[in-house]
C-alpha cells in the first residue's frame, strides 16, 4: 500500500487517478454478487483513453456533487462529535505497484476509515426508510433459513417451499440494496481491500436536519477476496492492453 499526499478533488488528484481503476468505479468491474459487470468493457476503454490523452476525461459536475463538497466539513465535524472520534484527511491510496487506487474520505483512528455522503434530501430519506425496514425483513429471511434447517432433523415439520424462500431472499436482497451499506458495498469493500483497514464508518448527513444514517461496516473477507480477484484480473488486462498501445505508438511511454 502507498499513500499519496494530495488533496482530493484537486487537479493533482485527478491527474494521479487518470487511467487507473479506482474504488469509486469498481462497480463498473464487478457486481454486488461478485459477477463481472457489463460495464467493464466501457470502463476499460475509458481508462485507456485517459492514458492516451495523459489527462482525466472531463465530466460535468452536478449540483449534488457540489453540495457534498460544500457541506463536507460540517458533516465531518458532526461525525467526530457524535461518535467522539478524531479523523484525518486522506488523499489517494494505491497498491504497491500504483495500478489500483482508492480515496477514502477520512482515516478514523489507526484501523478504520470513514465514507461521508451528503445526498439529496429524498435520497437521504430513502436511506432512513431502508434502515428501518431491513431488520424485519432480515428476521423473516433468518426464520425461513432456520425452518429449512429444522426440517432436516424433524420430518414432521413442514418447512417453507423453495419458492417462498426465494421470495423472502429476493425481498431481503432488494431491501439491503436500498440501504447506504448496500448502495456503497462495492466502493467501501474496495477501499478496505486497498487500505488494509479493519472497517469503515458510513455516514449519510443531511444539512436540512433529517436524522443521520450511520452504518459501521466490518471487513467482509469473502467478498473482498472475490472483488480483489476480479479487479486484479481487470487491471492485468488493462495493463496488457496499454502495453500493446505503447508498442503501436498510440500511448507515449
Amino acid at each position: 500500500m502507498k499513500i499519496h499526499n494530495v488533496q482530493q478533488n484537486t487537479p493533482e488528484w485527478e491527474y494521479l487517478r487518470a487511467g487507473m481503476p479506482t474504488a469509486s468505479a469498481f462497480d463498473r468491474i464487478v457486481t454486488p454478487t461478485g459477477k463481472l459487470s457489463k460495464q467493464s468493457r466501457d470502463y476499460k476503454a475509458w481508462l485507456l483513453a485517459e492514458r492516451v490523452m495523459r489527462k482525466p476525461i472531463e465530466t460535468k459536475k452536478t449540483s449534488w456533487m457540489d453540495r457534498g463538497t460544500e457541506f463536507e466539513s460540517e458533516a465531518v465535524e458532526f461525525l467526530e462529535g457524535v461518535l467522539e472520534v478524531k479523523t484525518e484527511r486522506i488523499g489517494f491510496v494505491t497498491n504497491d505497484s500504483c495500478t489500483i487506487g482508492a480515496s477514502p474520505d477520512r482515516w478514523v483512528g489507526n484501523d478504520r476509515q470513514a465514507e461521508i455522503k451528503v445526498p439529496a434530501p429524498q435520497t437521504h430519506m430513502g436511506y432512513l426508510i431502508a434502515a428501518e425496514e431491513l431488520p424485519a425483513i432480515a428476521l423473516r429471511y433468518q426464520q425461513a433459513a432456520t425452518d429449512m434447517r429444522r426440517s432436516l432433523s424433524d420430518r414432521t415439520f413442514t418447512p417453507p417451499s423453495k419458492a417462498e424462500i426465494g421470495e423472502v431472499k429476493k425481498e431481503f436482497d432488494e431491501a439491503l440494496a436500498r440501504t447506504i451499506q448496500g448502495e456503497y458495498k462495492i466502493q467501501t469493500a474496495g477501499q478496505l481491500w486497498i487500505t488494509e483497514r479493519t472497517g469503515a464508518i458510513l455516514l449519510s448527513y443531511s444539512p436540512e436536519g433529517l436524522p443521520p444514517v450511520f452504518f459501521h461496516l466490518k471487513r467482509d473477507e469473502d467478498f473482498i477476496r472475490i472483488l480483489g480477484q476480479a479487479v486484479s484480473e481487470f487491471s492485468r488486462d488493462l495493463e496488457e492492453s496499454a502495453a500493446d498501445l505503447v508498442k503501436r505508438g498510440i500511448i507515449q511511454p
